[in-house]
């Protein structure tokens, strides 16, 4: 089970392809929740008939969201039943994919990627220095395979904000991810209408949590998960 934030305008079911990646993997049953949408984490659970259920945060970090979601699995009559498994922005090949999705715009864009910056745009927290923290470490590990020019974090709630970190490019162009988990709408509109005031061009590969990579991701945050706790049944 993959379980987000969610909008409580939004439904959060897992993408087909990504359920039909998790059956071939060997899980018995796949499906997608969230916490403040629909299938709520509660009603996903009821309709599963598989124990245990692996559950994997679509979360960046391990910050409020996810101790929020804690909270809920500690709560539910299922909750022995439930192996929380690392958070989707925790996976270690996390990096490198962004750093290979940024590339490939840029080559989209006809630019050459050791002359361009590449942008990683997060939530951020003022509160909640995990979001921050997590952000950071992708930077620095993008940083080091040199792919780019240079690699910049703009958040949208805390320092730097997306416009002062297009301001402090240095580069000519630039491509900006959406280092957020789900299609929301931060990723859909609030990053697109920062991004728009950029003084020079720039390219938005969108949020990761819509690269069609970011299934495989998921499936090996659960077999962690399950590595840990061998299957009831």
């Amino acid at each position: 089970m993959v379980c987000g934030h969610g909008d409580a305008r939004l439904g959060s079911d897992l993408p087909a392809d990504a359920q039909t990646q998790a059956r071939a993997s060997g899980f018995a049953e796949a499906k997608g929740c969230s916490l403040y949408g629909k299938p709520s984490l509660e009603v996903a659970l009821s309709e599963m008939t598989a124990r245990p259920v692996f559950l994997v945060p679509s979360l960046m970090a391990t910050g409020g969201t996810f101790a929020a979601l804690r909270a809920r699995i500690a709560a539910s009559p299922e909750a022995g039943g439930i192996v929380l498994c690392p958070p989707l922005g925790l996976h270690p090949d996390l990096p490198g994919r962004i750093a290979e999705t940024g590339r490939e715009e840029a080559e989209r864009q006809g630019w050459a990627a050791a002359c361009t910056a590449l942008l990683l745009v997060g939530h951020g927290s003022r509160n909640d220095p995990a979001s921050r923290d997590s952000l950071r470490h992708i930077k620095a590990a993008v940083e080091g395979a040199g792919v780019f020019g240079e690699v910049l974090t703009g958040f949208l709630s805390e320092d730097p904000y997306v416009p002062a970190a297009l301001a402090a490019a240095q580069s000519a162009r630039i491509v900006a991810v959406g280092c957020f988990a789900a299609s929301g709408r931060h990723a859909a509109r609030d990053v697109p209408e920062l991004l728009a005031e950029a003084d020079r061009p720039i390219a938005y590969c969108g949020p990761i949590g819509e690269a069609p990579w970011i299934a495989r991701l998921i499936l090996d945050q659960a077999r962690r998960g399950a590595e840990d706790r061998l299957p009831a049944c």
